[in-house]
């Protein structure tokens, strides 16, 4: 028998509502949380900087390439 147990934090644009002073305090203990407890996590954010102050790998995902791939339908 195969047991598999899977750790996945997802996170939509945690800080998008928050002032700047307050979403950097809380974006580095964020980070330091996710570490120590070693859970794999996916940030939503259109913050650049925020991703990259967070992320150990960074995917820019584009909207076009979505709609492109997914649509199956011609003009």
């Amino acid at each position: 028998m195969c047991v598999c147990v899977y750790r996945l934090l997802l996170l939509d644009e945690p800080f998008g509502a928050l002032d700047a002073v307050v979403r950097k305090s809380l974006r580095a203990g964020l980070k330091e949380i996710v570490r120590s407890v070693g859970v794999t996590t996916i940030i939503v954010t259109h913050d650049q900087e925020e991703a990259f102050d967070l992320a150990d790998k960074v995917s820019d995902v584009l909207v076009c390439v979505c709609v492109c791939v997914c649509c199956t339908a011609g003009p």
